[in-house]
């Protein structure tokens, strides 16, 4: 296709633990804040996110939130593989607060 690839476009800026046994809103205070764009270089408009593992979506969100702050006017995500108890954001008290606004 020969798309522009950047593979240092984000950067962890904060250590997290483990994801695993975390609860989903663990989860998301968990990778809260985790990452940085670093796209001020090649200004982009619009981005395709690629993430190995979707589980609650915290990461891909979490980097999504970064990217955007950054400047991505459109984003795109992909997962590979999605585990098999996969967030329900239904079960979020208030889904639009909870789980998109940092």
């Amino acid at each position: 296709l020969e798309l522009p690839y950047r593979s240092d476009a984000l950067r962890r800026i904060k250590d997290t633990q483990s994801q695993v046994g975390l609860s989903p809103e663990a989860r998301r205070q968990n990778v809260q804040g985790a990452f940085k764009a670093e796209i001020e270089k090649m200004p982009v408009e619009s981005i395709l996110l690629v993430d190995d593992l979707f589980t609650t979506g915290s990461t891909l969100l979490a980097c999504a939130y970064a990217l955007m702050s950054a400047g991505v006017k459109e984003l795109f995500a992909v997962t590979i593989a999605r585990a098999e108890h996969a967030f329900n954001v239904s079960s979020l008290k208030n889904p639009t607060r909870d789980f998109y606004d940092y």
